[in-house]
């Protein structure tokens, strides 16, 4: 989990300018990385910076920007069947990095090399013989990248938007759908920036005097994959996943999908592994998940860390503005942030997070909705199993077809597929990356990084009855939990997810807000 930053057809290198430009584009991502910081040119016009947070490879070895003579390269991410790859090639990996492995992979394969890869990245590689570069983005969106130019005299990459910015102002079209529907990365906030899309890739070429950027090309293809034991699939990508040589925590929400990861790792590392978990809890709020999460906790004998809410400070949100350069959609994201603050204060590097498991297995309430309107009868008689009360989904989704809305034409594995690979599950990884990234935290979320499960989740059938199992949602996963969590985890429906005093929160932070809330910038906007 790194920052990276390329420029094409940049100033000579010789200007003074550009050296105070990659100084300050080091300083703004210094918090993606802070064990290592360099730049190298692959000539006088075209610069890759990187910042390091080393994971794995712990050594010099494995800095970046990473080049064989040919190729350079800067990375983010993390490829966990490496190992395995390097094996297959029958290479020797010096530097111990799934960075050599990618650089040698790209240089004996290009682009075809990508569908080989578990795991989740954003990365720039240059190919100074031929002239040409690529700019890469994970299957899923874990990563971000986003990039600034015309594609003719220039272009910029960076793994976020500050650094690109080349002005205030924002487009419109981001403020609409932050305030008008609490989406808050429809489009990058600054005018003049775009983000390369999921599972695509950029290639660019270019001559002494000109630059030419192609159309982002789909990597990712979605060919449907058999995974014929659940179980043993997850136990075998989740082995790959805890590879670390730097301390793992895991977040920890009462509900069946982070339990999963936690039973997971607690059976792959044994029962004498240190293991820590961090949850958000609300005392004595309605939903507060404290019971399930201390049940889950004791179930995996594990070190159990416990942010309560009622606790949370006024300067927290200003912090979490200036931290993530975007407004609180709820305060959920804070509640988040102030978990990857807590396991920051402990010494952890890298944290498991759950997300991705209700877009693959069917949990979200609306997939019912949609249901309800095509398979009434396979749900109906199976009401008491329901995520939400029966009456209320009913009447929604009546709303729904009387409105013609677009869960009235769409299956439920359709609307599952879009919020995967769409804004549903898009926004909540930029959330975790941003919440991370703040205090130098690596995310790991093992349901959307997982290309082989994405596929066979996904293509299980049209229908919400086909991932069902005796009517309760999520039937394969609550399945293949059997004997990793708790046995209660395995009937409940009634998860709320991080459960926060959001109208005591807002009223004690008033006071703190009200400078921001009535400064007179905001009008230029």
């Amino acid at each position: 989990m790194c920052g990276i930053y390329a420029a094409f057809q940049a100033l000579p290198q010789d200007s003074a300018d550009w050296q105070l430009r990659l100084e300050k584009v080091s300083e703004q991502l210094a918090h993606r990385g802070p064990d290592a910081a360099a730049w190298k040119w692959a000539d006088e016009r075209h610069v890759l910076l990187h910042r390091r947070l080393s994971i794995v490879g712990l050594g010099p070895a494995g800095d970046q920007p990473m080049s064989d003579g040919r190729f350079l390269l800067t990375y983010n991410g993390e490829i966990y069947n490496y190992i395995e790859l390097a094996e297959q090639e029958g290479w020797s990996l010096e530097s111990g990095t799934d960075t050599e492995l990618l650089l040698r992979l790209w240089a004996a394969y290009g682009p075809d090399c990508l569908h080989r890869l578990d795991g989740f990245f954003a990365f720039v590689i240059l190919d100074q013989e031929q002239k040409q570069a690529w700019a890469v983005r994970d299957f899923s969106g874990v990563k971000p990248l986003y990039c600034s130019g015309d594609g003719h005299s220039q272009m910029a990459f960076c793994s976020e938007e500050s650094p690109l910015a080349t002005s205030d102002k924002v487009h419109t079209e981001a403020i609409r759908a932050f305030f008008n529907e609490g989406l808050s990365d429809v489009l990058p906030w600054s005018q003049g920036l775009q983000e390369i899309p999921r599972g695509h890739y950029l290639q660019l070429h270019w001559t002494e005097t000109a630059l030419r950027a192609e159309e982002p090309v789909k990597w990712y293809k979605g060919e449907k994959t058999s995974v014929k034991d659940l179980k043993e699939h997850l136990l075998g990508a989740m082995k790959r996943r805890l590879r670390s040589d730097v301390p793992i925590a895991f977040a920890l929400s009462g509900g069946l999908d982070s339990a999963v990861l936690l039973g997971l790792a607690r059976n792959i590392l044994g029962p004498g592994a240190d293991l820590h978990a961090f949850s958000v809890g609300a005392a004595g709020m309605p939903g507060d998940e404290s019971d399930w999460q201390e049940q889950v906790a004791d179930y995996n004998k594990v070190n159990w860390h416990r942010i309560d809410m009622n606790q949370a400070q006024a300067d927290w949100l200003p912090q979490y503005i200036e931290a993530t350069s975007r407004p609180a959609v709820a305060w959920n994201n804070l509640a988040h942030w102030a978990l990857c603050r807590e396991v920051k204060a402990q010494g952890m590097v890298v944290l498991f997070n759950g997300q991705g498991a209700d877009e693959l297995f069917g949990g979200y309430p609306h997939y019912y909705r949609a249901a309800l309107l095509r398979e009434p009868w396979a749900l109906i008689k199976q009401m008491g199993k329901w995520p939400l009360s029966p009456v209320r989904l009913l009447l929604q989704a009546l709303l729904s077809w009387f409105k013609q809305s677009e869960l009235s034409g769409k299956s439920p594995a359709a609307l599952m597929r879009d919020d995967f690979f769409g804004l549903r599950l898009g926004q909540l990884l930029h959330y975790e990356d941003r919440n991370g990234m703040a205090f130098s935290l690596e995310s790991r979320n093992p349901f959307a990084d997982d290309q082989i499960l994405a596929e066979w989740a996904l293509g299980l059938g049209e229908e919400l009855s086909s991932r069902l199992h005796k009517g309760y949602s999520k039937g394969s996963l609550r399945q293949a939990a059997k004997g990793l969590v708790p046995e209660a985890l395995l009937t409940r429906v009634d998860k709320k997810g991080f459960t926060v005093p959001d109208t005591t929160l807002t009223l004690r932070c008033l006071t703190e807000w009200k400078e921001a809330i009535f400064h007179e910038r905001l009008n230029a906007h």
